[in-house]
């Protein structure tokens, strides 16, 4: 009998050992599983990152530079125009310059395809050179640009 009780106690203690591995190896299951998802989201919030960034550059390589829209007219005697070339508006302009009568001349904004008239004096022994400067929407500084007064046509 002794040995019938033996086998009883040995048997349902292996099947708590066996119950418990079980517990333990679901736990483990359980444990690999939520690392994994926890990496492979990881994973796709670094390929996010990394096609946001790919797309900027892309961008960046792809946009026009700006460039500055203005032409310079000759309108009639001493009066010219600084001819907005561009596609936007822009705004504080400026002209300066030595032959520029009145220099500066402003206005608040200068509309694509309009123009602001200056007068100035083209004639031996002055300097021609006309500076402009502007705000412009996308740019974080003032920009400069120069140029000279047209010949009278």
């Amino acid at each position: 009998m002794p040995s019938i009780v033996s086998a009883v106690v040995a048997v349902g203690a292996f099947g708590l050992t066996l119950r418990e591995k079980r517990a333990a190896t679901r736990a483990a299951v359980d444990a690999a599983d939520s690392s994994y998802q926890a990496r492979a989201a990881a994973a796709a919030e670094r390929n996010a990152e990394a096609l946001t960034r790919l797309a900027d550059a892309s961008d960046r390589r792809t946009a026009k530079p700006y460039r500055p829209p203005w032409k310079i007219e000759h309108v009639t005697g001493s009066t010219y125009a600084l001819r907005n070339t561009g596609d936007d508006t822009e705004d504080n302009v400026m002209i300066t310059g030595r032959s520029v009568r009145g220099a500066p001349v402003s206005a608040s904004e200068v509309h694509a395809g309009s123009s602001l008239s200056f007068l100035a004096i083209r004639a031996w022994g002055i300097d021609r050179e006309i500076v402009v400067r502007w705000n412009h929407g996308s740019l974080g500084e003032q920009p400069l640009w120069r140029d000279e007064l047209p010949f009278k046509e």
